[in-house]
């Protein structure tokens, strides 16, 4: 168990809307913000804040073969 607020990035935001709509139901506070420049690299420009276990969050993505490029805790 690895609890905390984090940044999820993504390759895309096609799979950041995926995301969202999957772990709303367990997360309902999360929201799609900006991602930060010194995080955003040549990817996706949006992130999904969360706050939660990210062992969890992340078994969620895999279980549903939703790829993500990066975590960043807050």
């Amino acid at each position: 168990m690895f609890m905390g607020e984090f940044y999820l990035i993504f390759p895309t935001l096609t799979f950041t809307y995926k995301a969202r709509n999957i772990l709303k139901y367990r997360f309902p506070r999360l929201k799609i913000v900006p991602t930060p420049k010194s995080l955003s690299g040549s990817g996706c420009k949006y992130a999904i804040l969360i706050k939660g276990d990210l062992t969890q969050i992340l078994g969620i993505l895999e279980k549903t073969n939703i790829p993500i490029s990066n975590t960043v805790q807050i």
